[in-house]
């Protein structure tokens, strides 16, 4: 995260920003359709899309766009009165970002045990993920696992 200062009449007010990368769920949704039309788009035409995926208020679309700019995640243009938006993050960007965060969390930061969970490859314990196919391991449903 980076500490953001802010000046205001009061003095200095520290802000944390978070990474422009990390993204809620519905923030993803919504740089998706950003990152689906090359040119600029206005709370209403992200919103004229994201509604026809599900339901979702005006205000709540315009809302996650001015958080996500205030970290970075899109820019935006002023015409007239309205803002227009683009991506200011790639979706690979958000996507190795988003899996690293997932594997610091759940897999003490290794990615390809993600990958080996996902094939089937990998067994989850009460504190690792172990190999299902590994050379100096066996898995035994009793007693747990054994070293050979």
């Amino acid at each position: 995260m980076t500490k953001l200062r802010i000046v205001g009449c009061s003095g200095y007010i520290d802000r944390i920003v978070k990474d422009p990368r990390q993204v809620t769920p519905a923030e993803f949704t919504t740089i998706e359709v950003l990152w689906d039309h090359p040119e600029n788009l206005s709370v209403g035409d992200i919103h004229t899309v994201l509604s026809q995926q599900r339901r979702v208020a005006y205000t709540t679309v315009m809302t996650l766009l001015d958080k996500m700019h205030t970290k970075r995640s899109v820019r935006r243009i002023k015409k007239g009165k309205a803002y227009y938006y683009r991506p200011a993050v790639r979706r690979q960007e958000v996507l190795d970002y988003l899996l690293q965060q997932f594997a610091n969390s759940y897999c003490h930061g290794h990615r390809e045990d993600i990958a080996g969970l996902l094939r089937n490859e990998t067994q989850v314990t009460n504190d690792a993920l172990i190999p299902t196919q590994h050379p100096h391991l066996e898995v035994n449903k009793e007693i747990g696992i054994e070293l050979l």
